[in-house]
């Protein structure tokens, strides 16, 4: 038997009484005991810490099916703390609200709701404002390149392929995608073998095509710029997490992270 106490900021323990040695008790084990306790708290809503000793950040218990002397708990008595993460909205809704914006507006990192805002509203409007306005109408065009079916023609066709490439490592990341605790895969589709977020890479062509298409226009411009910062930023935050998860020799190996040549 060994017994667990959960610690939960602003809240009292919760107190657990499993069967078997800390060998045999898993995460999984404990997630389930909490539950059965605070109904509300799912095994997804849960992450698991150990009790930081100092400074050092306190090590996670990312993965159910280890057990807690996997995470170097020993004796009857151990204590966990956890940090209630709130309610998770189901990821294929999630997914298919933010792809679909983003396939509209642009890309997207796939883990909150408020990027759905910013692309239905603030990306929307923003291009919608520059290019709907009289400069871009059809008599203002007519004669100058923008006019070119051919031009038009070309730069269309590059944006769907990229767009159609952006799709296709979704649906690679998709399959590989693991249960809550248990150890992330590294992609290895298309594009990967090449780059770490390929996804990034063709959604930042895609919207490339679209600004020299549009000849530059201002709205297109400004969101390339805001879309490649926020890119960028979630791109080196997972070239670390797969230096770390991964063997780095392997993953990322050496791969560009985002923009071969450039980043």
């Amino acid at each position: 038997m060994v017994q667990v106490t959960v610690q939960l900021k602003g809240a009292k323990p919760v107190e657990l009484n499993l069967d078997g040695t800390v060998h045999q008790v898993t995460v999984a084990d404990v997630k389930r005991g909490v539950q059965k306790q605070v109904t509300k708290f799912v095994p997804n809503r849960q992450r698991l810490t150990l009790v930081p000793t100092g400074k050092e950040k306190p090590t996670a218990l990312t993965e159910d099916n280890k057990s807690l002397a996997d995470y170097g708990l020993s004796g009857s008595n151990v204590t966990i703390r956890l940090k209630d993460l709130g309610y998770q909205v189901a990821y294929r809704a999630l997914y298919l609200w933010e792809y679909l914006s983003q396939k509209i507006y642009g890309p997207y990192e796939p883990s909150t709701l408020q990027l759905c805002a910013y692309y239905w509203g603030i990306t929307g409007g923003l291009i919608g404002l520059t290019l709907y306005r009289p400069a871009y109408g059809a008599k203002a065009l007519k004669g100058t390149l923008l006019d070119n079916p051919k031009w038009i023609g070309f730069w269309t066709a590059f944006i769907i392929i990229n767009e159609l490439l952006n799709l296709n490592t979704h649906l690679h990341q998709a399959s590989i995608r693991t249960p809550p605790g248990v150890k992330r895969k590294y992609p290895t589709g298309f594009g990967f073998q090449w780059i770490v977020c390929a996804n990034y890479f063709f959604e930042t062509m895609g919207v490339l095509g679209m600004v020299i298409m549009t000849g530059g226009d201002i709205g297109t411009i400004v969101y390339l710029a805001i879309a490649s910062y926020f890119m960028g930023t979630w791109a080196k935050g997972k070239y670390r997490r797969y230096k770390k998860e991964q063997d780095p020799k392997v993953f990322p190996g050496r791969r560009w992270i985002y923009i071969p040549g450039l980043f």
